[in-house]
Parts: C-alpha cells; sequence; structure tokens
C-alpha cells in the first residue's frame, strides 16, 4: 500500500490489494467506486480512438458535474472527435451502476477484441475479489468516467476521499 492510503497494485498481486482494499473499506459506510482505464483503453482502441486517450480521459472526467451535453461538445471541440463517435463513447461510459449490472452491460462489446477482453476479465476479477473478501455487493459501483488519470492503467477506485489506482 502507498502512502496516504492509496492502493498500487503491482502485477500478480490482484489478491492481495483487492484484500487490502477490502480492508479500508472495512467499517466504513462508504460505496466504492471502481473505475478500469484499462478497459477505457482497450475501448478507445478497437473504436480507432486509441492515441488520444489522455484528452479523452480529460474531457469526460467532469461527466457528472457538467452533464452529457457539455462533455459531448467537449470531445468534439477539444478532442476533435466525430459527433458519432462521443456518442458511442458516452453510451459506453453510461453503462454504470452496481458492479453486477455494469459488467453485464459491457459484457455485450466482448469477442471484438482481445484487449478489451481481458481487460474486462481483469476488471471482473477485481470485483470478484472484493466480493469474496466480504465487500457487499450494494457497496460496490462502477463509473467508467472515472480514469484515475494519466498515471494509471488499471483499475482505479474512489473511496470517500480516498482514491487510487491499479497501475
Amino acid at each position: 500500500m502507498a502512502e496516504d492510503g492509496i492502493i498500487i497494485l503491482e502485477a500478480g498481486e490482484s489478491a492481495d490489494e483487492a484484500k487490502r482494499l477490502a480492508e479500508l473499506m472495512n467499517g466504513k459506510k462508504d460505496t466504492v467506486t471502481l473505475g478500469s482505464r484499462a478497459v477505457l483503453d482497450a475501448f478507445f482502441a478497437m473504436n480507432g480512438m486509441d492515441g488520444k486517450s489522455g484528452q479523452i480521459c480529460a474531457a469526460i472526467a467532469p461527466l457528472a458535474a457538467e452533464g452529457e451535453t457539455a462533455v459531448k461538445q467537449r470531445l468534439i471541440d477539444d478532442v476533435r472527435m466525430l459527433p458519432c463517435k462521443a456518442e458511442t463513447l458516452l453510451d459506453f461510459i453510461s453503462a454504470k451502476g452496481g458492479a453486477a449490472d455494469t459488467v453485464f452491460a459491457l459484457e455485450q462489446y466482448c469477442g471484438i477484441s482481445p484487449e478489451f477482453d481481458k481487460a474486462l476479465d481483469d476488471f471482473k476479477a477485481l470485483v470478484l475479489m472484493l466480493l469474496v473478501y466480504g465487500v457487499p455487493a450494494e457497496r460496490i459501483s462502477v463509473d467508467l468516467a472515472y480514469s484515475g488519470g494519466d498515471e494509471f492503467r488499471g483499475a482505479v477506485f474512489r473511496l470517500g476521499d480516498t482514491a487510487g489506482g491499479f497501475r
């Protein structure tokens, strides 16, 4: 575990780190919100949006605060994305809510790209490990617009005022 309660996942340590995140949640009533930069990057690649992932993540980050219309315009104006691509991306990241519902919604994209399939499998494994370590399903939510910034390439989380990621 890194400083300030931020958890960094190194390769091969996913079970240990999921356990640490579950322990961090112990006794708190907060919901952990998970995102996955790996899932986003794989989606970007299979839709011809790779190479702009940092710009796209910066544009979608304020989705909850600013709304879909403003973010769509930012994607079109700042990222130079075609309106149809912006709509496709916004449809994809609108799959949020409970972990099971979101993962189920994302399954429709499986079979298109091996990279996406692997990223989603890794993300599902993280959710499953949190459940195994005792985090109630109703306290796990998913928000694909939450990407943790450029320093993370795996899953990211937000728990109350604590945020972190898995590299």
